[in-house]
């Protein structure tokens, strides 16, 4: 943990938010704690994503706390003072946040959203955003991979392409009290004290982060056909939502049974029925990436998963095992990709 100041202590209200959740699989794990505001923002920086940041009334107490599972973050977030934050755009994953006291606004493409406790945002990874927290504002976070999302989609017959290009939406109401009840089913899988419970089962953990990234995606669907019934002039700009694609997936289940074997672009596209060239742009369109960063996405979540798992396996092992062979380079990249190193997640899942 990185502190300027004592590290708190899980008060009763930290525990217990105004929103019923039981966070203390969160709250156990201190990312950092600053009330210096440079150091608060290059330590967030370097824990989630890169962003401007303007301080305002209130003092700065900012820390961050996180609980991990193999393909999902959960963290929980507050800088004490008024800030205005500009992130830069992200790629692989959206956020999905929701305040636990306090209240932000987030304005993208001219739109604006007000989100307060109890409602949940999810944000555009590719677009401009401005978010603006008031003063003494926690959230929640999830960090939700693009590949995750992307499974999500699969399963939603007409609807696809690459997620995060949405439009930011809410969700309040029981939409948003069904998300926090997933949320909490999720939390209840961290490994903790009960290391003997059938949660902490990876088949259970992997059908919960499914759950949690389909039911993002069905209301995501809801606000598509919604804009697209209320907003005719505003049809050109969802569209690109709709459609699917097999053939990505077709090669996803082909790389995952030969995750160490040297791959091509030329084994990619023969796994999915297409030409190279075909399979390049194919894999733009859908995800944003090239095949080869599509590729090794797809083997540094697999990585993720096997180190959160209860085996013998060290890190040298499970990079070898993924298809990297230069444990420098793999270091890099998984810290790119989950902000920690490989031996980090392999500590705090217990071993």
């Amino acid at each position: 943990m990185h502190a300027d100041i004592a590290p708190p202590l899980p008060s009763p209200s930290a525990a217990a938010p105004p929103t019923g959740l039981d966070l203390s699989p969160v709250y156990r794990h201190c990312v950092f704690r600053s009330a210096v505001p440079s150091r608060s923002h290059q330590l967030l920086t370097d824990s989630l994503i890169d962003h401007e940041v303007q301080w305002g009334r209130g003092s700065v107490d900012a820390a961050m706390f996180r609980a991990d599972t193999p393909r999902l973050q959960v963290m929980v977030l507050r800088y004490g003072s008024e800030v205005e934050v500009k992130p830069r755009p992200f790629e692989g994953f959206s956020l999905v946040q929701m305040p636990l006291r306090g209240t932000m606004s987030v304005e993208s493409g001219g739109e604006r959203l007000e989100v307060g406790p109890g409602q949940v945002a999810v944000l555009p990874s590719d677009r401009q955003l401005k978010l603006a927290w008031s003063e003494a504002c926690e959230q929640i976070i999830v960090r939700m991979p693009h590949a995750l999302m992307r499974g999500g989609v699969s399963q939603l017959k007409g609807f696809g392409n690459a997620p995060g290009a949405q439009p930011g939406y809410l969700l309040d109401g029981s939409a948003a009290r069904q998300w926090a009840a997933l949320l909490q089913s999720l939390l209840a899988a961290v490994p903790g004290q009960d290391g003997a419970s059938p949660l902490r089962d990876p088949a259970w953990v992997h059908h919960m982060e499914d759950g949690m990234a389909l039911f993002t995606l069905l209301h995501l669907r809801r606000w598509v056909e919604q804009s697209l019934a209320t907003s005719p002039a505003g049809k050109a700009g969802v569209r690109s939502l709709l459609g699917t694609s097999e053939r990505l997936q077709a090669a996803e289940r082909w790389v995952s049974t030969r995750l160490c074997a040297p791959l091509a672009l030329e084994d990619l596209a023969r796994a999915a029925g297409v030409s190279a060239r075909t399979f390049y742009m194919e894999c733009m369109r859908q995800t944003g990436v090239g095949p080869m960063t599509w590729l090794r996405d797809l083997r540094l979540d697999a990585a993720r998963l096997k180190l959160l798992e209860r085996t013998d396996r060290n890190v040298t092992d499970v990079a070898g095992d993924c298809g990297f062979g230069h444990l420098g380079r793999f270091s890099a990249y998984y810290q790119r990709r989950f902000g920690e190193l490989p031996r980090e997640t392999l500590s705090r899942a217990g071993r």
